[in-house]
C-alpha cells in the first residue's frame, strides 16, 4: 500500500472518529457537562474567596478558572468516543503537574531576607485543581468534603499556627552603623502568605 493511499484510509478513520465524537457530544445532556462544572466553579471558588480576601494574588477567579479547567480536561477524556483509549490516571498527572508549574509562578523569595512567600497560595491553587478534577470525575461528596477542609485549614488553623511561631530574631546592629550581612543558610525562613 502506498503512503498516499495510507494517508487516505487514516483520514477515513480519523473523519470517522470525529463523527463519533461529535454525535456523542451533540446527545449529551446539558446537566451532564453544567453540573460538575458549576459544582468545580463553585467549590473553587470557596477557596479562591478566602485567599482574595486575605489580600492574595491568587484569588477567586484563579482559583475558579483553574478548578473549571481541571473539571474540563477530565470531562472531555471522559466523554470521549474517538475509539482511542483514555486512561484517566494520565490526565490527572498532567493536570497536577500542570498546575503545579502555575503554582510556583505564586511563590517568591525576597531579597537580604532569604523569606519565601506564596507557599499557601501554590497550595491552594494545586487543591482547586484536586477539586477541580474530583468534580470532574462526579464525585461531588470528596469535591465539598475536601473544599470544607481546604477553607478550614486556611481561616481556621491561622490563629493555632500563630502559637508556633517562633520569636522574631533581633538582628545584631554592626558597630560600622549597619546591619551585618548573613550569608548563613539557617537565615532563611518560609513563611505563611
Amino acid at each position: 500500500m502506498c503512503s498516499v493511499e495510507r494517508l487516505a484510509c487514516h483520514l477515513y478513520r480519523l473523519s470517522l472518529s470525529q463523527r463519533a465524537f461529535t454525535a456523542k457530544v451533540n446527545s449529551m445532556n446539558y446537566a451532564e457537562i453544567f453540573t460538575p462544572t458549576a459544582a468545580a466553579m463553585l467549590l473553587g471558588g470557596v477557596i479562591g474567596i478566602e485567599r482574595q480576601i486575605s489580600g492574595h494574588f491568587a484569588g477567586l477567579r484563579t482559583h475558579m478558572l483553574v478548578s473549571l479547567g481541571a473539571a474540563l480536561f477530565i470531562l472531555s477524556c471522559r466523554e470521549s468516543t474517538t475509539g482511542a483509549e483514555f486512561d484517566l490516571t494520565r490526565v490527572v498527572q498532567g493536570i497536577a503537574a500542570g498546575v503545579g508549574f502555575i503554582g510556583g509562578g505564586a511563590i517568591l523569595k525576597t531579597g537580604q531576607e532569604h523569606k519565601v512567600h506564596g507557599l499557601t497560595s501554590a497550595s491552594s491553587v494545586w487543591l482547586s485543581a484536586a477539586i477541580g478534577t474530583t468534580c470532574g470525575l462526579a464525585q461531588y461528596p470528596l469535591a465539598v468534603t475536601s473544599a470544607v477542609m481546604g477553607l478550614f485549614i486556611l481561616t481556621g488553623l491561622r490563629p493555632v499556627e500563630g502559637l508556633f511561631a517562633k520569636p522574631k530574631k533581633k538582628t545584631p546592629k554592626s558597630p560600622h552603623g549597619g546591619t551585618p550581612k548573613s550569608s548563613s543558610r539557617d537565615d532563611q525562613s518560609f513563611t505563611d502568605d
